[in-house]
This record gives structure tokens, sequence and C-alpha cells, in this order.
């Protein structure tokens, strides 16, 4: 089933989409980013897939210069652990090579951290032992009550809120980050 942008457009916004599909069948692959008109991007969002795991790079000079948000998407069944934390080794060697890079990784891990498991632990291990992220959502984020969709950032002093919302069209509740300009 082929999706067109126009059925995801919004007024005001440009639309970039971190989606391929050759086949007919619909995917869970397929994420969005949306950026207002009046917001400049360093570089036009792109896409640094990597063992099946879907990874959007968008790089901007507001509200701190040079900060990177990665969009991250990992199918629970289609993507094990080792697999997503190699990508994100992966996209640390190659695009956040500098630690000093200020940086939001965002999306939907699906490793549920309200529920201790080998997943969590290894994830943690990596992004908060080793690459000294902090992560900010600290509350369920499905009607499942799960905590599946997880913000991970560098630069904790500038957040100034995150949180989840409600969504009519999905059980995910969308997470958000606001950050202070400096």
């Amino acid at each position: 089933m082929s999706d067109r942008d126009e059925t995801y457009q919004l007024n005001g916004f440009i639309l970039y989409r971190n989606y391929f599909n050759q086949s007919s069948v619909r995917t869970c692959y397929g994420t969005a980013v949306w950026i207002k008109n009046d917001l400049n991007c360093i570089e036009t969002p792109y896409r640094f897939n990597y063992n099946n795991v879907e990874i959007t790079v968008m790089v901007r000079s507001h509200p701190i210069p040079n900060i990177h948000v990665v969009g991250i998407y990992r199918s629970k069944t289609n993507v094990t652990i080792s697999q997503l934390i190699n990508a994100l080794t992966h996209l640390h060697n190659l695009v956040l090579t500098d630690p000093a890079i200020p940086t939001v990784l965002l999306g939907d891990f699906n490793i549920n951290l309200m529920q201790e498991n080998k997943g969590q632990k290894a994830l943690k291990i990596s992004l908060v032992t080793y690459r000294g992220y902090t992560q900010l959502i600290n509350s369920y984020t499905t009607d499942y009550r799960t905590q599946i969709d997880h913000i991970y950032t560098n630069v904790p002093q500038i957040v100034q809120s995150t949180g989840t919302l409600e969504s009519y069209y999905s059980d995910h509740k969308p997470i958000f980050i606001s950050l202070k300009a400096v």
C-alpha cells in the first residue's frame, strides 16, 4: 500500500518521510518529521537507516548551534537488541563522532523501561553509562502502560520540559521535548 505525502502534510510545516518500501505490503516502518516553515536546518533531514533500524538525522542551528535531533524506530519483531545497539554504535561512530555534539535521540525503541530486562539493561549501558545520555521520559508512553518511547540527551541542562500527549490515532502517546534557547 503506497501512502502519499499529501495525506500527512500539515499547513505551515515541511514534511520529511523516512519511508522506503518496494513491496505493496504496508510495513511498520515509515517515520515522519515535520519542520515548521520558519525553522532553519543546517542540513536537510536525512536517512541513516542501519541494521533495519530506522534512523532520521536532523541538524538544527537553534536553540543551540549544531544540535543533532535523531529519530529512532526499532521494530520489536524484526530487530534484536544487539542489532539496535550496533546501529546506535554505527550512528555514533559516523555521525555523532564528538561526544560534545549536542544531541537528542528520541523515538520508539520498543524496549519497555518500566520492566527490568536484558534489553533495558543493554540500552542503558550503551546510552546512559557508556555515552553519558540522560533518559528524560519517566511515564507510560502507550495506552498499554508501557514505556517504549524514549528521549535521551547529552544536554539535559537546556531541557525546558518533556512529556507525553494524548493521541486519537495511536495507542502510543506522542512524546515531546522543549529546549531552552542559549
